[in-house]
């Protein structure tokens, strides 16, 4: 009876600690996000394909049908560069409020009517395109996104390791180089018997 209770402890645990799926909140680990504002975004097969396209360039992609959750949602992101896809119509809404921000990296406006929504957009500076086809989208996103990250491939930052010359790429996951840090301070500290783990926290 003991061993019964004491195999099915461990499994009450988890089941205690686990969280439905669609309460767990998944975080973006790339530098980049993508963040597209339509009305008709999560409503049609050409949009659902689209989605999956645009993943291929940038693979955090968020989407959003309601002006004011795409802002909330902008406004929270200061960790990362927000590319933003927007309709004509919302972008008109939109764009006036959060161009300046400094998570915008820029703007696309994917619309119908690219000369009615040309007129408005070409206040702002972060507009890169006014597009009316999604292959157009897809390849000015692309090459853009390939610019920026060469551009971030390129500044560098140097290490210095007892005469050892590190050069580390900014882009690269930065969780990861300070992990390989830590554990090369950590080798290369003179140990001491009295020295422990707790003195570590």
């Amino acid at each position: 009876m003991a061993a019964s209770n004491a195999a099915s402890a461990p499994l009450q645990n988890r089941e205690r600690h686990s969280m439905p799926l669609e309460k767990i909140k998944y975080v973006n680990l790339e530098p980049f996000s993508l963040v597209w504002l339509d009305s008709e975004v999560n409503k049609t097969p050409e949009n659902h394909k689209l989605q999956i396209r645009l993943r291929e360039i940038i693979h955090w992609l968020k989407t959003f049908s309601n002006v004011n959750k795409c802002e909330e949602y902008i406004r929270e992101q200061t960790d990362e560069a927000i590319v933003l896809i927007v309709n004509g119509r919302l972008g008109q809404e939109l764009v006036p409020r959060i161009h300046d921000l400094p998570q915008i990296s820029c703007i696309y406006i994917f619309c119908m009517d690219k000369h009615a929504n040309k007129i408005w957009a070409h206040n702002y500076k972060n507009v890169r395109a006014v597009i009316n086809q999604s292959d157009k989208l897809l390849y000015k996103l692309a090459k853009h996104q390939f610019k920026r990250e060469r551009a971030d491939e390129q500044l560098t930052m140097s290490l210095y390791n007892g005469g050892e010359h590190l050069t580390l790429k900014i882009g690269q996951n930065l969780t990861f180089v300070w992990v390989q840090l830590l554990t090369d301070v950590l080798l290369n500290v003179k140990q001491n018997r009295q020295w422990g783990i707790r003195d570590l926290v």
